[in-house]
């Protein structure tokens, strides 16, 4: 019997099966709490209890009734007495009958007065009643004035020492209340308030004044607010404005948007029309869901991507195009679900000029829709300097979910058609290595030729009307460890990729291989099978094409989109999934997922890696059970070999930049894998909801997935197919299991250098800690690895694509990270 997964929304109310597919709650690699908060000698200020004192500004005054307890001292009272008001330091006081009426003296800055107030008959007096006067002068605003900021930079205000009777007892750092619609700005006190209250600001894209305000206050609550403006620049630019998302980071670019909410990607396109799309994921620009907003049954707007303001005064025939995808494989938006076009209007309101509801809830899960071309006129009334355009998703749900895929968006006064000189790749090269995304060297090599991949492709669209021709081609095949040409050769015209080097107008070509007919094929295989068993290696395969007649007034995008690199990772674990989930996979209570894995020479398990995204309104306090089987007779997994609970544990809450949150566990003992397969998995233990793993629907597995929910091993299969993101990690793997102790850090003595740079990075490091040992890994934002090297501090990264990395440096069990930007 096999068991169909559900499709990727739940359906509240229906029977679950025993495993279902289901939105992401979030994007691990993006989460943020903004910059880490400075260790503070003092709290953050909330309002005082100040129950029991009068509260008076210098030089105003108060008037207020005393209650006295005249209980059997008769009617006659009109010996009324103060005590202490002639010695009162911070105001006079005037007693009238039971009224008193106290009067701060101008230029205090804090003082206590504590009198007393009774009422006397002929023989006795009332008890008194204390009342306490705190008088004090006015909070003030103190001007840091404004400093012009770059988007996205980073800068550092120092603001003076306090002077506040009593010392400051409290701080806040906040924003202050302005008309700024900017998000994703960050500040935060560098240090503890012993050593100033300075702090660093962290600008977000919209251009405009944001204002942050610093307030110190003392123990009763006198506040001052040093208040600090950040004037965000941004100017017009000129037309033509083209973005189709094809290089390397998850941000759309900083010179051409003013939001960061939607992610840029090569993963969640089916199909696109240039390598790299960007998806409204309804995921905040921190990595994390937004808010519900009313009862959920009212669309929301969720991801915004605005445009940069742009100069229109005096042109005409302005065209705003762009390709637009629902769902892509993410989450299937419905039809209370749209999308939105809308301009700036010169009066500042923004009106929508294009929409697009989601598709029908009856549109089954292996329905993939093309990406369609809009274009949409700019009328007259939008012909002004400033202007602005942007996207935005309406979503009814919570998480990754509604998903709408945008590529390829032009405003042109020029070309106002989808008809552009462009021919853009539209997907990565082929790996070296199939079914499998990483392999250690030593399974490769036993497993020989049933390892290499087999089917390669050439994937194209040509943006123009007419048959283009491709004036060069070439795809090249490189160790990314230390840059050796592995092998290349030419794309088209070539025996293998076809001999006509003229692409069909208006759509996806798609030029088919098999790895052998390639000319390098045997130098590669050699490469490959001549590689120390006991290293680890990554190889990058390169496509390169160049058009003479593509249109350079949209470089540099309509340029960048014509190169792709895809790596193939020989490692420590094997994985066949690409790093990046686009959905998640959940078991119910008591039920065991497993995936298949075959070990090509003897070997052992010694840790698990595991991709656990978080779940919408947490897991409570279940753990994870990690299971490992041996093969049964049948084919399916047979008897168990390992079994152990594990807590839940978030890599990005523990260490900084933790690239795609994968949760590495260590056995407790290791597990002897003989040649053949095995299976690795998890037991969704009983609790109030299920665990989420991610699942990379990119790489589908036609077989070897099982769950047992009891009643014995099943296949898993369905419309939904991915590979489960689990990855056994085998001797020698560099286990360095997610805790919550700190590894010592190398951070601190990382310095990279130039930064940015075009060609080659330089890592400072002590003399002490530069040895053989010390290994190198560049990675994307996305969290791919796209350079490794060992033993030296010089890192070429010439064929990296402009955009910012992650340097990561380690010494036996230091590690350390920097960021570096390639210009």
């Amino acid at each position: 019997m096999k068991l169909s997964l559900l499709s990727l929304f739940l359906v509240w109310g229906a029977l679950l099966a025993a495993q279902q597919i289901v939105p992401l709650a979030e994007h691990a690699q993006l989460r943020r709490g903004g910059d880490p908060p400075a260790p503070a000698a003092l709290m953050t200020c909330e309002n005082p209890d100040l129950s029991g004192i009068e509260r008076i500004v210098a030089g105003a005054f108060n008037t207020i009734r005393v209650e006295l307890d005249t209980a059997g001292l008769g009617s006659d009272l009109t010996d009324y007495r103060c005590i202490g008001c002639d010695e009162a330091a911070f105001g006079t006081v005037e007693l009238r009958n039971d009224t008193v009426v106290y009067t701060s003296l101008p230029g205090v800055g804090q003082g206590l007065d504590t009198l007393g107030f009774t009422v006397c008959s002929a023989t006795v007096c009332a008890d008194t009643t204390t009342l306490v006067f705190l008088v004090q002068r006015e909070g003030r605003t103190i001007e840091l004035g404004n400093q012009l900021i770059e988007p996205e930079s980073s800068t550092e205000i120092i603001v003076p020492e306090p002077e506040l009777p009593g010392g400051a007892f409290c701080r806040t750092i906040t924003n202050c209340a302005d008309a700024y619609p900017g998000r994703g700005q960050r500040f935060a006190f560098l240090t503890d308030s012993d050593a100033g209250n300075d702090f660093r600001y962290k600008a977000a894209r919209y251009g405009g004044t944001d204002t942050v305000c610093v307030t110190v206050c003392n123990a009763y609550g006198l506040c001052d607010t040093y208040r600090s403006t950040f004037e965000i620049n941004r100017q017009p630019v000129a037309l033509p404005f083209f973005d189709d998302f094809s290089y390397d980071d998850i941000r759309p670019e900083v010179a051409l948007w003013q939001d960061a909410d939607v992610l840029v990607n090569r993963t969640y396109g089916v199909r696109p029309p240039s390598i790299g799309v960007a998806t409204f994921d309804a995921i905040d620009y921190a990595g994390q869901s937004y808010q519900q907003i009313g009862n959920g049954r009212r669309a929301n707007p969720r991801d915004y991507l605005t445009s940069v303001p742009i100069r229109l005064a005096g042109q005409s025939g302005t065209v705003l195009s762009f390709y637009l995808q629902a769902k892509g494989y993410g989450n299937r938006p419905e039809v209370m679900d749209s999308f939105l076009v809308q301009f700036l209007a010169p009066d500042g309101e923004w009106d929508t000029v294009f929409s697009r509801e989601g598709l029908l809830n009856t549109s089954p899960n292996t329905f993939l829709p093309d990406f369609t071309g809009e274009s949409v006129p700019v009328p007259a009334a939008y012909q002004y300097d400033g202007f602005q355009f942007r996207f935005v998703n309406l979503s009814t749900e919570r998480g990754s979910v509604d998903n709408w895929n945008l590529d390829y968006v032009k405003l042109s006064n020029q070309s106002t058609s989808l008809v552009t000189q462009d021919l853009a790749l539209i997907e990565e090269p082929f790996r070296l290595i199939a079914p499998y995304t990483s392999i250690p060297v030593r399974h490769l090599q036993a497993g020989g030729q049933s390892l290499l991949a087999d089917s390669i492709f050439l994937k194209m669209w040509n943006h123009r009307a007419d048959v283009t021709p491709v004036t060069a081609s070439r795809y090249r095949v490189t160790d990314a460890t230390d840059g050796t040409l592995v092998g290349e050769g030419g794309l088209i015209p070539s025996p293998y990729f076809g001999q006509d080097n003229g692409i069909a107008p208006s759509g996806i070509e798609v030029r088919g291989a098999t790895f052998d007919q390639l000319p390098s094929y045997g130098a590669v295989r050699n490469y490959l099978f001549a590689l120390d068993p006991a290293e680890d290696y990554t190889l990058a395969t390169t496509y390169q094409l160049t058009v003479a007649t593509e249109d350079g007034g949209f470089a540099p995008g309509i340029l960048r989109n014509s190169t792709a690199t895809q790596l193939t990772e020989l490692a420590d674990h094997m994985a066949y999934d690409d790093g990046t989930a686009e959905v998640a996979i959940e078991g119910q209570g008591g039920n065991i997922i497993v995936q298949r894995y075959t070990a090509f020479v003897a070997d052992q398990l010694i840790g698990i890696r595991i991709r656990l995204p978080r779940v919408l309104d947490g897991a409570g306090d279940q753990g994870i059970t990690l299971v490992v089987y041996g093969e049964g007779q049948d084919g399916a997994p047979g008897e168990l070999l390992y079994s152990a609970d594990y807590p839940l544990l978030y890599p990005e809450d523990i260490f900084d930049d933790s690239l795609q949150a994968f949760t590495s566990y260590a056995l407790t003992e290791a597990v002897d894998l003989p040649v053949g397969s095995f299976f690795v998995g998890w037991q969704q233990q009983e609790a109030d909801r299920s665990l989420s793993v991610g699942f990379d629907r990119n790489n589908p597995l036609t077989e070897g997935q099982y769950f047992d929910a009891g009643n014995g091993w099943q296949e898993l299969e369905g419309s939904t197919r991915g590979a489960i993101m689990i990855r056994p990690l085998l001797i020698g793997a560099d286990v360095r299991p997610t805790a919550t102790d700190e590894r010592e850090s190398l951070t601190e003595f990382i310095r990279l250098y130039p930064n940015p740079t075009e060609d080659v990075v330089n890592i400072g490091l002590p003399s002490s800690l530069i040895d053989k040992d010390l290994r190198i890994n560049v990675y994307a934002m996305d969290g791919r690895l796209v350079a490794r090297q060992r033993g030296t501090t010089v890192v070429d990264v010439s064929a990296l694509t402009p955009g910012m990395y992650l340097l990561e440096c380690r010494i036996g069990e230091r590690i350390g990270r920097q960021k570096f930007v390639r210009r």
